[in-house]
């Protein structure tokens, strides 16, 4: 997780593209683990979409679940939109889609083991495409830290709002 804060911009910029690097090497070298990364995150994210509990804790889980997924989307080398869909042949195993809830299912235990068909994330924006991206995440935390209580929360969504500003330069 420190890697991925650096990846983000959290130490200076030669750091960060250390980082970046390190971060891409360890999601690709291990496709289904980077997988199973994002589907962790991304069940915290709409767990904590469909119960809020106002805690110092949830501010965290929501900021490091978004890095988490941004780091995936950005670095893994994957999409959500049919990962593998060039490798997959008539009659393979798996659904053409996978929607992602708060709760673990067969088919998104399936998808994390071969990355066929397309994942969707429940409640997590996306770019009007149907497929989740590293910014519809990081908007979509960014709003959800906007409405937060604590303060932690409002310099978490300055660090996301960073990080945004990054996809419009």
């Amino acid at each position: 997780m420190s890697t991925i804060k650096i990846a983000a911009g959290r130490s200076g910029e030669q750091e960060q593209k250390a980082a970046q690097a390190d971060v891409a090497r360890r999601l690709q070298a291990d496709p289904a683990g980077a997988r199973s990364m994002f589907v962790h995150a991304a069940m915290l994210l709409c767990l904590l979409n469909r119960f809020t509990f106002d805690t110092p804790t949830e501010v965290v889980w929501t900021f490091d679940a978004a890095l988490v997924m941004w780091a995936f989307l950005r670095f893994a080398g994957q999409s959500l939109d049919g990962l593998e869909s060039q490798q997959r042949r008539p009659g393979d195993a798996g659904p053409d889609h996978v929607l992602l809830t708060w709760k673990p299912s067969p088919l998104l235990d399936d998808w994390v083991r071969g990355g066929h068909g397309r994942l969707s994330v429940q409640g997590i924006g996306n770019d009007g495409s149907g497929t989740t991206t590293a910014v519809a995440v990081l908007k979509g935390a960014s709003e959800r830290l906007e409405v937060m209580s604590w303060g932690l929360a409002a310099k978490y969504r300055v660090v996301l709002k960073g990080m945004l500003a990054q996809f419009d330069a």
